[in-house]
């Protein structure tokens, strides 16, 4: 009797175990939601359970997991969500496509290794093209997708890295019609570095502003409030106002996390060139050397910094460094407007 009571409890423990993975979930910042998700838009995921619907906005989702997922998949997300790219296209390659029979875990497959791949070609790892050829085939494909609006940020972020400004001011203002105020702020952002890159401080400084002045609140809108500070630093240094653009950056650099590589890579790579143009050749150096040696991780800010290194090097009377940094830039970067800086 006893055996019969041990089976039964242990069949009842395995009935409790798949019923918390029989189902799809939506994690938001305020909780999960389980059941069925039987609709979706780039706006909004409806999730049912016994009859009763919940739309639940796409701004505020974590992750969604599917009822079919396996272990590599949940894997991939896991990894993207944490930052880990190479290991997400690593398990998302061992997936076998065919036993995949639901549309919508296929479109989040999809789109998780466009976007991992799409990252990765921006930290200089793969190559942007054939990035930005899978992550564009996505948006074209999925335009009801809830990672809509993510993935044509992504486009825009690549086209961007190619110098393909006016598409990507197109893929940016997609972004911005997105009915939250972060995703606005955002787009904003964005659209402040397009006009920046193509020379026009003036103009990028008004979307820069609209971003400092926004009333929106939370993490997503602070974070681009930082990114926006650091474009009008950019700005006042091409209005000849050096010193005011490093007290900027050196506040963000005094705020950041120690692992936020990219921000602290972009208010380092504005110390240095606001050096430069200050003609501080070797304080321009030493803050230049710091994204080179520690914060490299970003293509463009990568790039960037060693165009600026070669005329400090050569200032500096360092021609053997000048040649090394020039070097490294033609050969990492020779697909970026950075190969030949201008002064």
């Amino acid at each position: 009797m006893r055996t019969l009571l041990r089976v039964a409890s242990a069949i009842a423990a395995c009935l409790v175990v798949h019923a918390t993975w029989a189902a799809d979930v939506v994690k938001t910042d305020k909780g999960k939601f389980e059941g069925q998700i039987s609709a979706m838009s780039p706006t909004e995921v409806t999730v049912t359970d016994g009859g009763e619907s919940k739309k639940i906005p796409v701004n505020r989702i974590e992750m969604v997991t599917f009822e079919e997922d396996t272990a590599l998949v949940r894997r991939a997300r896991e990894s993207v969500a944490n930052g880990r790219y190479e290991e997400a296209l690593k398990a998302l390659e061992n997936v076998k496509e065919d036993d995949i029979q639901r549309a919508e875990l296929k479109q989040d497959i999809e789109f998780y290794a466009a976007y991992a791949g799409a990252k990765m070609a921006l930290e200089g790892k793969l190559e942007i093209p054939e990035a930005g050829k899978r992550m564009l085939a996505f948006v074209t494909a999925n335009p009801q997708s809830f990672h809509y609006f993510q993935a044509c940020e992504a486009v825009g972020d690549l086209l961007a890295a190619l110098g393909q400004f006016s598409k990507a001011r197109d893929y940016y203002e997609r972004v911005g019609k997105a009915p939250w105020p972060e995703y606005k702020l955002r787009a904003s952002a964005a659209m402040g570095q397009i006009l920046l890159a193509e020379k026009k401080p003036d103009e990028a400084l008004k979307f820069f502003q609209h971003v400092l002045d926004a009333s929106a609140e939370g993490e997503q809108a602070e974070a681009q409030r930082w990114v926006a500070t650091l474009g009008k630093a950019r700005c006042l240094v091409e209005a000849g106002k050096s010193d005011d653009a490093i007290k900027l950056a050196d506040g963000i650099i005094a705020k950041a996390e120690a692992d936020d590589v990219e921000l602290l890579g972009r208010a380092y790579l504005i110390v240095g060139i606001s050096h430069r143009k200050a003609g501080r050749a070797q304080e321009a150096m030493y803050a230049l050397l710091r994204v080179d040696t520690m914060y490299a991780g970003n293509r463009d800010t990568h790039a960037e910094a060693l165009a600026n290194l070669v005329p400090v090097f050569t200032a500096l009377k360092k021609g053997d460094r000048a040649k090394e940094a020039k070097e490294t830039l033609e050969a990492e970067y020779g697909d970026t407007r950075f190969v030949h800086p201008s002064e």
